[in-house]
């Protein structure tokens, strides 16, 4: 394929999956199919990784891409740079891969995004598609000599990926599949040096925020797999999705790269749509905003409706004189007036199915029969 036929396809490519941008975009690979046959997110215990390595992939891409990488919304905030395969297979000169590189490493710097150089891992002896894998290596290394070397001048992380999958300068063959690509224990590998990286600009990692109901509370329960420095989490309530307020405080663990589970229980919930997010502050002032979610209130433990199911009458228990609203399942208002301590109620005239009292910030659900 002569040069300017791949530049169009690899472009034509590019055009159609960065505009497929997910909601959230921290963290970013670029490479060739090395990088693209890794499952990231699962790799890394997240949801917010986007995997753009492709197969084909000369530094000259990577350059291209980088540049697509610095416009994203919401913006990355830390990119993995991976390629040089196969321009050594092309014969593209060492001085041209190492200044892609070079040239793609600090253009993220520039726009703010963490940019980390990986190295180009070798190839294996057992390789089908390179029968000229040791000269190969021998290339490799120069590159990765000069790559590290201008990282370490210029302040880029650099990840030597052949220090857990290569020996004697050859990639272990026990962790490949063809003698280029990795199986999952090389990715596995792979993951480890990645790990690290992602902790530093991304203190902690929120992996499940969710939401149970019951007849008195709503139980809020998250995890995280990664914590550097975090002072504790403010739990917020809304009941419109906007506009929050400060319902809770939970004190974090600080720092840890286990699985940590947290609870908060609120004891009053409101009537309806309850919304939540979490804010994580860390020890410096810093902080992070969850995802939102939300969960329908009905129930409370001081108000009571009984009997329940009820045929004519129910009798309501457990509030102070207030004004009440009965809804029906559509939330169709279907009666409404004043109780007090204990009130009866004629329900006859209503249709079978489920209604909703509503007392101030309290409801119950009850069935007519």
């Amino acid at each position: 394929m002569n040069n300017k036929l791949h530049t169009l396809i690899i472009g034509v490519f590019i055009l159609f999956t960065f505009t497929q941008v997910q909601a959230s975009n921290d963290v970013v690979l670029i490479g060739t199919s090395r990088t693209l046959q890794g499952d990231w997110n699962t790799l890394l215990n997240r949801t917010d990784v986007i995997n753009r390595g492709v197969t084909g992939y000369y530094t000259s891409d990577v350059v291209n891409t980088a540049e697509i990488v610095t416009h994203f919304t919401p913006a990355a905030k830390i990119c993995f740079v991976e390629g040089g395969i196969n321009d050594v297979i092309n014969n593209i000169p060492i001085s041209t891969i190492v200044q892609n590189l070079e040239t793609a490493l600090n253009n993220l710097k520039a726009h703010n995004v963490k940019a980390v150089a990986q190295s180009v891992i070798y190839q294996a002896q057992t390789n089908v598609y390179d029968n000229n894998y040791f000269a190969h290596n021998l290339i490799i290394k120069q590159i990765n000599d000069q790559l590290q070397a201008y990282c370490n001048s210029n302040n880029f992380d650099y990840l030597d990926l052949n220090s857990v999958l290569s020996a004697n300068g050859q990639l272990k063959t026990e962790l490949s599949i063809d003698g280029t690509h990795l199986n999952s224990d090389g990715y596995t590998l792979w993951a480890s040096l990645v790990q690290p990286e992602i902790a530093n600009v991304l203190p902690i990692e929120l992996i499940s925020f969710t939401a149970k109901g019951d007849k008195v509370a709503n139980v809020l329960s998250w995890q995280t797999i990664s914590e550097v420095n975090t002072s504790h989490f403010d739990v917020e309530r809304s009941d419109d999705g906007k506009n929050f307020e400060k319902i809770g405080k939970i004190l974090a663990y600080g720092n840890s790269n286990n699985l940590k589970n947290y609870y908060f229980t609120d004891a009053q919930p409101l009537f309806g749509v309850n919304y939540y997010r979490l804010h994580a502050v860390d020890l410096d002032g810093t902080s992070t905003i969850s995802k939102i979610i939300s969960i329908f209130s009905t129930e409370n433990k001081d108000l009571q409706v009984f009997p329940n199911p009820a045929k004519d009458k129910i009798t309501i228990s457990g509030t102070h004189q207030s004004d009440f609203i009965i809804f029906d399942f559509l939330g169709r208002e279907i009666l409404r007036g004043e109780l007090t301590n204990k009130t009866d109620l004629d329900i006859s005239s209503f249709q079978i199915g489920y209604y909703f009292l509503n007392v101030g910030n309290e409801s119950v659900k009850f069935f007519k029969e």
